[in-house]
């Protein structure tokens, strides 16, 4: 049973103004709920007349003069004259005057509101175009594209998930672009099968690419990191500024030191300008300020009423920084080393290592530079006379540990409970303090660095105390949190597909359990939330990664710290050591407190490993003692046997290390493998014929083939689809085609001719074609994909 040509070219075309509308009408309303603009369904509106009018409509100039109509009616109707009873001669004048007022606006880029008339008409004379281009010359790319172009613009400078809109984007136009290789006359089985494969390899496609955005988001973080040098170069050509200066409403935050941070979230982009060269050889976090007050949006810039002046040189000491332990154990004069730090621009805070003595002037004097202290946030505040350098030295600690072991941070361990015994005793006549619990105590004496907002969502308490169930070392407790954090909950780091908090949300609890992904903001913020949920005081921490070390000839070598270095971090309190930094952001790895030797920060390779800096604990009253030892090599049985078991258990974590690392290989392979493959089965399905007949056109046309080879060549591709009976003539064979190919009876005829010339006539085989000839050759492969796969006799009627 055949389709009626009518009927089947009724199908089609409703077909694709299906497609057509779900590919282009959700990114329609997205751009009017992006921009706030009135009149989306006068949009809508107008999409639906103009699909009509580009169906029945096939003369160009009648589908222009009635576009011209719906133009003018639409646009009256969003823009009304101001007053009433105004002639369309004096409406035309005043809508012009206010579209070429806010096209000026724009050029100037001081566009303080979205320009409503211009964007309108924009789009109407967008969905015109459009519409022709489709349902006129069979052209769905365009549409696709501009879809595409607008997606990934508003996925580059804002925080929208565009993933479903992607998807039924790229579904909709492979959908369009298959259903405008389909042969409408042909069986309607032929029609049906070609619709299913084709929907089921979008289907497959569409698939993988959803389901495989978890598998990749290693690849993801490798690819964000990589390109920061293409960022870099962007971003020095000027391309993001004029971005954010041109786009209304799609302004972004780069990275850098901001004392605001009320309310966190939103993407940012990379802002590689230099602030400072750190004259050292070892990698240190640079910090500059901490919070202490979480608001459930970010954490309270307190007023600076607590802020002092102070004098140089100014002592760790004096800050009230160092511990008890440390203001005892004061270090010698040999041990204590200089850091410079060399500002590039105007100095206006101060950065400081951890396990920092002193801070004095480099070059300048008293007079021309002064420091305000904010004790509450660490925040060191500077005014200098211009022209002053802005350098300063930084003492710092050499036996302060560049890194702490496991066993420096278990020390403490049970603190709370000396802590709370010694407020006691000092207290012994207060009868208020003897009937205080232990935990009143410690919420007491750290009230701020355990404070938390009473509309915490209860969800963070309890992934909190899920994560640390069974935990009673406060360490592995720290530890817990900081691994689940940064690897096993599944969370993402990026600067751009960062969502902004709800107005009724809780930034932690948002990116806990909603967009579980973010920045290093996100990561820090709820370590120390779900730490302090936990009863562990901690607080958080704003500065600079360790920079780019830089080694030249002539110069010393120094660390080069950028604004794309600002990080956040949290501390947490332990009695021995003061406030410690821990590292819970993806990619990130503090030198204080990170676990291995070497580690990657965001592209840069630092290492940890630097023994006379490490402080590892030794526990002396257990050590062997050589006289003890028979053999002289310091073991016995009893550490023989530990020593056995020991590598036992290694080699059992090595194997099972290098299983997992086997399976993330071959996931990290099989995904992207499938989703190639699906990409190219889809393609090569919706362009299957394209694909068959490019190379058959590119020989015809270069004259590679002589006319005979050519005709060879093209009988050979047409008896894929219908065999020839047995002595039949090229003519009688051509013949059986013209049912289905009606419009072009001419070009069999014009090919039967060549053919008999070619195979039986006295031209040499080996001549080649004239441009006549080669048009007519061009020409049958042209109508070749519109041909039904048919091998039936020529008796078979439409």
């Amino acid at each position: 049973m055949k389709m009626t040509w009518d009927r089947a070219l009724y199908i089609r075309y409703s077909l694709i103004a299906v497609f057509y509308s779900l590919m282009l009408l959700p990114i329609l309303n997205l751009l009017m709920t992006i921009n706030a603009l009135a009149g989306r369904y006068i949009l809508f509106l107008f999409f639906v007349l103009t699909v009509l009018s580009s169906v029945f409509i096939k003369k160009v100039w009648l589908y222009l003069l009635i576009q011209t109509g719906l133009f003018f009616v639409f646009i009256y109707s969003l823009f009304p004259p101001t007053t009433d009873r105004v002639l369309l001669s004096e409406w035309l004048p005043e809508k012009w005057e206010l579209g070429v007022r806010q096209w000026q606006t724009l050029l100037a880029a001081n566009l303080t509101e979205v320009p409503a008339l211009l964007l309108m008409t924009g789009l109407f004379f967008l969905i015109s175009a459009l519409t022709f281009l489709l349902f006129h010359f069979n052209l769905p790319l365009p549409a696709f594209f501009t879809g595409l172009v607008y997606l990934l613009t508003l996925h580059t400078f804002t925080s929208r998930n565009i993933l479903p809109y992607l998807i039924l984007l790229v579904g909709s136009a492979f959908s369009l672009v298959a259903i405008s290789q389909i042969d409408i006359a042909s069986h309607w089985q032929t029609v049906s099968n070609t619709l299913l494969f084709t929907f089921a390899s979008l289907l497959v496609l569409i698939g993988l690419s959803y389901f495989s955005l978890d598998q990749l988001k290693s690849s993801q973080e490798w690819v964000e990191t990589k390109s920061n040098a293409y960022q870099k170069e962007l971003d020095q050509r000027g391309f993001f500024d004029w971005i954010n200066n041109n786009a209304m409403g799609l302004g972004f935050r780069r990275t850098g030191m901001g004392i605001r941070t009320d309310k966190l979230g939103g993407r940012l982009h990379q802002d590689f300008s230099p602030v400072f060269r750190a004259f050292t050889q070892r990698p240190n976090y640079w910090k500059v300020m901490h919070r202490t007050t979480y608001n459930g949006f970010g954490w309270d810039s307190e007023a600076a009423d607590t802020q002092k002046t102070v004098t140089f040189p100014y002592t760790a000491w004096e800050n009230g920084s160092l511990t008890a332990a440390q203001r005892q154990n004061m270090p010698e004069r040999e041990d204590i080393s200089s850091i410079r730090l060399e500002w590039i621009d105007d100095l206006s805070y101060l950065a400081y290592t951890y396990g920092w003595l002193e801070l004095d002037y480099d070059s300048a004097s008293e007079d021309e530079f002064t420091v305000r202290l904010d004790d509450k946030n660490d925040y060191f505040t500077v005014q200098n006379e211009e022209g002053v350098s802005g350098d300063y030295l930084l003492r710092y600690d050499r036996s302060f540990p560049t890194r702490f072991d496991e066993k420096a941070l278990r020390e403490d361990d049970g603190w709370r409970e000396e802590l709370a015994a010694t407020y006691k005793e000092l207290s012994s006549e207060d009868e208020s303090v003897q009937a205080m619990e232990n935990n009143e105590i410690i919420a007491y004496w750290f009230e701020d660095e355990l404070q938390l907002p009473p509309s915490l969502p209860s969800r963070v308490y309890d992934l909190a105390e899920e994560i640390t169930a069974g935990l009673n070392s406060e360490y592995e407790i720290v530890r817990a949190v900081e691994t689940y954090l940064k690897e096993d909950g599944g969370y993402r780091y990026s600067l751009l597909d960062v969502e902004r908090t709800p107005e009724d949300g809780d930034y932690v609890d948002h990116f806990l359990f909603e967009s579980q992904v973010g920045y290093c903001d996100n990561f820090s913020t709820s370590m120390t939330v779900m730490l302090r949920s936990l009863g562990i005081p901690a607080r958080w921490t704003k500065g600079f990664t360790p920079g780019s070390l830089i080694e030249t000839d002539n110069d010393a070598p120094y660390f080069l710290v950028d604004n794309s270095n600002a990080h956040s971090w949290p501390e947490v309190f332990f009695p021995s050591y003061g406030w410690v930094p821990f590292e819970p952001s993806p990619s990130f790895a503090n030198p204080v407190t990170n676990q291995e030797d070497v580690a990657s920060i965001r592209g840069e390779t630092y290492s940890f490993d630097d023994d006379a800096d490490i402080l590892v604990i030794d526990d002396t009253d257990t050590a062997p003692s050589n006289t003890d030892d028979p053999n002289g090599d310091g073991s016995d049985g009893a550490s023989t046997e530990s020593e056995a078991e020991s590598d036992n258990r290694e080699s059992e974590e090595t194997a099972s290390s290098a299983d997992q690392s086997l399976t993330e290989g071959w996931s990290a392979i099989l995904y992207p493998a499938l989703l190639f493959i699906g990409i190219s089965g889809s393609v090569i399905a919706v362009f299957r014929w394209h694909l068959l007949l490019w190379l058959p056109r590119l020989l015809i046309r270069t004259n590679t083939l002589s006319l005979k080879q050519a005709s060879q060549l093209i009988l050979r591709l047409y008896y894929l689809k219908h065999k020839p009976e047995p002595g039949q003539t090229v003519q009688m064979y051509m013949n059986d085609w013209k049912p289905f190919a009606s419009s072009h009876k001419q070009t069999l005829d014009d090919f039967s001719q060549l053919a008999d010339r070619a195979f039986y006539g006295p031209v040499n085989s080996q001549q080649q074609f004239t441009d006549n000839e080669r048009k007519v050759l061009v020409n049958l492969l042209n109508i070749y994909p519109s041909l039904p796969n048919v091998d039936v006799k020529v008796s078979h009627q439409i």
